[in-house]
């Protein structure tokens, strides 16, 4: 055997695997999983050490003789796997200590080496690091000294924005992931320049300029400087389409997600080009509405955007490859014992010839599903063969069933429901826990859970099967949760927008508090107070209407009001000031879900104390000392008198009422009525004495589902009059019709009986309907249009069949009605504004000062939580 020193004669063989992480993945796999090499991509390169490293020039090796040298071998072969490692040494690092290498180097001393060991830990844990080189140096037989060489990425203390007014810093440091980034290089530093610039085109702003450098500070650290020059933000003005025949261009940019810039883009965010949205979400939906009008191999095959300097903006430019119409020839579905084929078939809509349309296919398997899932078969399946016919153009279509088995309710779970209590949404469920499980109950419970209105108008009530087996299932009930809480600053003019007996003329403010899910209970409680010149109101109302956990409805009421009554005119000693102190309590119960035509019927009853006092006597203003005028004052006063009597009086109130809406505060679907019944009951000494009934209703649909259209229709109906000759009815329990919360674009009580054509004195019977049709104008619906019409009358007062007919107009049933348009807003703070325009504005022949308004603007706000 022969010793022979590592010098430069000596042949030693080194394994050198290079694994170069690469930018991109050290950038955007967020600095944790960077792309490497397979290990198929390690290589074995054979080649002579001159000098490499001292240590190593002084080993010595031994060999059987002089000729053994190892000759090269191919770059997938090692000739070391199996060797022992003797030691393993680091070199190159300045800031990664030694240990940290090594314990996620696949390499230990003593340990057997293995030439496929991946060592892409090292820079999946180690992100500073940029270059690895692994060097194999025999040592002696079987034995193997490992270098690892390091390349470390340059170390950085601070990152450092410049230029950016647009965006924060601290929006760009989230981007960019700025907290993670200790060590760069100039490949990462150029991709975060792109992930900026990503950024600032989500904006808008297009043609933004980023460029990166490392700087030095006097103590040698780097500092990654971003140079921001922003440019003028790009709004989408124009939207283009290429290749489009079959479809318009007009309808085409009324179902994208991508909009053109409009006067309120500040409040939807509409007119920024976002590229993901338009070649994911927009082309899909393109694809998508040609699919439905028969062009089954429709695509879009190409984005194009321009900076278009004539139109002062952005344009985008679908192009479109519409492809040839498609029919539907064999329709077919699998044969069973539950349905007769040709009525099921019949009931999907589809028939041979039609287009070929994708949501109609999608439509008839859900009915198809329906129809086995309200059988009790909850997990039925259907799966649609397709074949087309290219050569023919023409589909066949084939209904493929599985209808499983049917499925019993194991136990009922809800989930979601931070405030409201379970019991308050489970005994709205109609499941019950061991009975079958069908769609129709699975529907009904949905929709009276929804219908609470504790929950999001949009997806806040949801349900979820969880098969246990081939018999037994849970069912999660999934909420989430909305604003029950109220809180309302309404700043109107001429009448309140709910409530038809209070003037409110003049400026008014109202405050409203009010949840309708106290304490996640179930409860309703609201405390209201309304301020105007010459009115103040108080009011507290709280509703139980499940009372000791049964259908028991239970609430109480206490209020004092002071309304003015300033629209009656005339008056030697001011408005009139009302003094209303009372309260009540009511009693009812809702009858069960499932008792037919009268689901969820409330029935209930109050019984009530009402107290009226005035200020001061209302006095007829003199209107002259001749005849007429002397007649005129004494007929307006004895109309005062019987109008405006101070007294006590029990009152009893029965009502029949059913709410089936979707929603309590945005419905979309279904009805309310309610019949109501009042009797006032003269105590001794006091003249006041009356009764009252209304029929109140009001029915929802949506009239285009796919932008959530709905259509409202409102109706009431009203009379109230004295129990005889002898008794009068309190001022407040007549019918004014006109203002916010009747007929819009009339003041309050301009729709009715007046004395001398001016003040509005009250009426037994009303009648008036309102017709609104309702529109989303964002697409998250924190803002909505309305376009109204409103109609109605109010006639008969009770006290003025002697007077003289010259003196009272409006006395006999005279409809009066208007058109208008509104806005709802719920962010940031709800508003609700209405302008009604009258269609037929009287104008006074005799005095023009006294024509009517040509319009109304009806306006309040309010804050939720």
């Amino acid at each position: 055997m022969k010793h022979i020193k590592s010098t430069f004669d000596t042949i030693s063989i080194s394994f050198i695997v290079v694994h170069m992480i690469t930018a991109y993945s050290a950038v955007f796999g967020e600095f944790s999983s960077p792309i490497t090499r397979s290990d198929e991509d390690e290589t074995v390169l054979f080649d002579e050490l001159y000098d490499t490293q001292d240590e190593y020039q002084q080993s010595e090796y031994e060999h059987e003789d002089d000729s053994s040298s190892v000759t090269k071998s191919s770059a997938n072969v090692n000739p070391y796997t199996g060797n022992i490692i003797r030691t393993i040494k680091i070199i190159g690092n300045k800031t990664i200590s030694s240990k940290a290498i090594l314990n996620y180097l696949p390499y230990k001393e003593g340990a057997v080496y293995k030439s496929q060991e991946c060592i892409k830990n090292m820079y999946r844990h180690i992100n500073q690091i940029r270059y690895i080189e692994i060097q194999v140096v025999p040592f002696a037989e079987s034995m193997i000294d490992i270098i690892v060489q390091i390349e470390e990425k340059t170390p950085i203390s601070n990152i450092l924005i410049e230029g950016n007014k647009h965006l924060s810093t601290k929006d760009i440091f989230k981007a960019i992931e700025a907290d993670h980034i200790t060590n760069i290089d100039m490949q990462e530093l150029k991709l975060l320049e792109l992930k900026i610039k990503s950024l600032y085109k989500a904006k808008g702003y297009y043609n933004t300029l980023v460029q990166s450098e490392l700087r030095f500070d006097k103590a040698d650290q780097a500092v990654a400087v971003f140079s921001i020059e922003e440019k003028e933000r790009s709004a989408i003005k124009k939207i283009f389409f290429k290749g489009n025949k079959a479809v318009s261009s007009k309808e085409l940019r009324t179902i994208l997600l991508t909009k053109e810039e409009w006067l309120l883009s500040f409040l939807d965010k509409t007119g920024t080009y976002n590229e993901e949205r338009a070649r994911y979400g927009d082309a899909h939906i393109i694809e998508q509405l040609y699919q439905n009008k028969g062009f089954l191999r429709a695509k879009v095959t190409d984005i194009i955007t321009d900076i278009d300097k004539t139109i002062e903006g952005m344009s985008v430019t679908y192009v479109i490859e519409e492809g040839p119409l498609f029919s539907l020839s064999d329709i077919t579905i699998d044969q069973t014992d539950d349905f007769d084929t040709d009525k099921v078939l019949l009931m999907t809509g589809l028939c041979k010839g039609d287009l070929y349309a994708k949501d109609a296919i999608t439509r008839a398997i859900k009915t198809i599903e329906s129809l086995w899932a309200h059988k009790g078969y909850i997990f039925s399946h259907v799966d649609p063969v397709i074949i087309p016919n290219e050569k023919e153009q023409t589909v066949s279509i084939h209904f493929s069933i599985e209808k499983g088995k049917k499925m019993i309710l194991n136990r009922l779970n809800i989930k979601g429901n931070k405030k409201t209590r379970d019991k308050v949404i489970r005994r709205k469920v109609l499941l019950q826990e061991g009975e079958f499980i069908t769609q129709r109950l699975l529907n009904q419970s949905k929709q009276n859970v929804q219908s609470l209105g504790y929950f999001d108008q949009k997806d806040g009530v949801n349900i979820q099967i969880k098969r246990l087996n081939d018999q037994e299932a849970d069912i999660d009930l999934l909420v989430k949760e909305g604003k029950t809480g109220h809180f309302s600053l309404n700043l109107g003019y001429g009448g309140s927008g709910k409530d038809m007996s209070s003037p409110l003329s003049g400026l008014t403010l109202k405050v409203d508090f009010a949840d309708n899910n106290l304490l996640g209970s179930g409860i309703n409680m609201n405390l209201a107070g309304s301020w105007a010149l010459e009115e103040q109101t108080i009011a507290f109302h709280i509703a139980q209407p499940w009372l000791f956990d049964k259908p028991i409805l239970g609430a109480l009421d206490i209020y004092h009001k002071r309304p003015t009554y300033d629209e009656l005119r005339h008056l030697e000693n001011g408005p009139i000031n009302e003094k209303l102190t009372g309260g009540a309590l009511t009693n009812g119960y809702i009858l069960h879900s499932n008792t037919g035509l009268f689901n969820d019927t409330q029935l209930f009853a109050s019984v009530g104390i009402d107290s009226v006092r005035y200020q001061k006597q209302p006095k007829a203003r003199s209107f002259g000392n001749d005849i007429i005028g002397t007649l005129q004052t004494t007929q307006f006063q004895s109309l005062l008198d019987k109008s405006f009597t101070s007294g006590d009086f029990v009152w009893l109130s029965c009502n029949v009422e059913q709410d089936m809406r979707n929603h309590p505060m945005f419905p979309k679907e279904g009805h309310r009525w309610r019949l109501s019944t009042k009797a006032g009951i003269p105590t001794f000494s006091n003249t006041i004495g009356f009764y009252k009934i209304t029929f109140d209703t009001h029915w929802y649909t949506t009239l285009i589902q796919e932008y959530d259209v709905v259509f409202h229709t409102h109706a009431f109906f009203g009379l109230a009059t004295p129990i005889n000759a002898k008794k009068t009815v309190p001022f407040g329990e007549l019918f004014h019709i006109g203002g916010p919360a009747t007929v819009r674009g009339f003041r309050f009580g301009e729709i009715g009986p007046k004395f001398l054509n001016e003040s509005g004195v009250g009426a037994k019977k009303a009648m008036f309907v309102n017709v609104e049709l309702l529109f989303p104008i964002t697409s998250d619906y924190s803002m909505r249009g309305i376009l109204f019409y409103d109609g109605g009358a109010g006639w008969d007062n009770p006290y003025v069949h002697g007077a003289e007919k010259a003196f009272v107009t409006g006395n006999s049933f005279d409809y009066r009605h208007s058109v208008g348009l509104g806005i709802r807003l719920t962010s940031p703070v709800p508003v609700k504004i209405d302008w009604g325009f009258k269609i037929d504005p009287r104008k006074d022949r005799q005095d023009r000062s006294k024509d009517e308004n040509a319009s109304e603007v009806h306006f309040s706000m309010s804050y939720d939580w």
